[in-house]
């Protein structure tokens, strides 16, 4: 009896110690230690289309505050500034000023961003969804956009720091970065405008020159 109970001890010990090797596999990216808040910075923003038929840009992204829910989640509302359509028209988020387009936003840091040809871009990478449906209008043409999807932005800075450099580096309509890891699921980048309410979405990128995530204190990337 006693060599039996010896027999079944021993099997659930492994069976244990193999439960904690595959989630130990499964590795979890953040920010350390863990920071309640972040800026997000940047200059010219574009949002464009594959075919060519829609660009916007902003003159500059504004200092917008993330509120970090944990290491490796937060959520936040993009500033953007002085935003034209073809560089001619102003536009602006539905209700919102003139030329001023504010987009609401969640972040999650991942792991091993990835081109569309499966090329390993960094170790982390910064994945940025539309919370909601972004509303843009350009009141002189009388055209409403819808913009929904998400984006996936590679980060180059390593070790201790406040200040992370993110890049886009997308060309106008295609992504740079088309997917990337957090836990055991892989995500994808996909953004897609839809034309006054047309039910047709087109597929397009995002692109920020010299985006930047700023934090109070130095922390560093790991994963765990």
């Amino acid at each position: 009896m006693k060599r039996i109970k010896l027999v079944g001890l021993t099997v659930f010990a492994i069976l244990a110690l193999s439960a904690l090797g595959t989630a130990s596999a499964i590795a979890e990216p953040g920010f350390l230690p863990k920071q309640a808040s972040a800026n997000v910075l940047g200059g010219k923003y574009t949002i464009a289309t594959v075919g060519g038929g829609l660009s916007l840009a902003c003159a500059k992204l504004d200092a917008s505050t993330i509120t970090m829910t944990t290491d490796e989640h937060g959520s936040g509302t993009l500033s953007l500034l002085e935003c034209k359509a073809a560089g001619l028209f102003t536009l602006n988020s539905l209700g919102d000023k003139a030329g001023v387009v504010l987009e609401p936003v969640l972040f999650l840091v991942c792991l091993d961003p990835k081109n569309a040809e499966g090329k390993l871009l960094g170790e982390f990478g910064f994945y940025i969804e539309l919370d909601k449906p972004l509303h843009l209008e350009i009141p002189a043409l009388g055209s409403l956009f819808t913009i929904s999807g998400r984006i996936i932005g590679v980060i180059l800075s390593k070790g201790k720091t406040k200040l992370f450099v993110v890049d886009l580096a997308e060309k106008p309509g295609t992504p740079f970065a088309t997917s990337c890891k957090q836990g055991g699921e892989t995500k994808g980048a996909e953004l897609a405008v839809e034309e006054n309410e047309a039910k047709k979405t087109e597929p397009a990128s995002e692109d920020a020159e010299g985006l930047l995530i700023q934090f109070p204190n130095e922390v560093e990337l790991m994963d765990s």
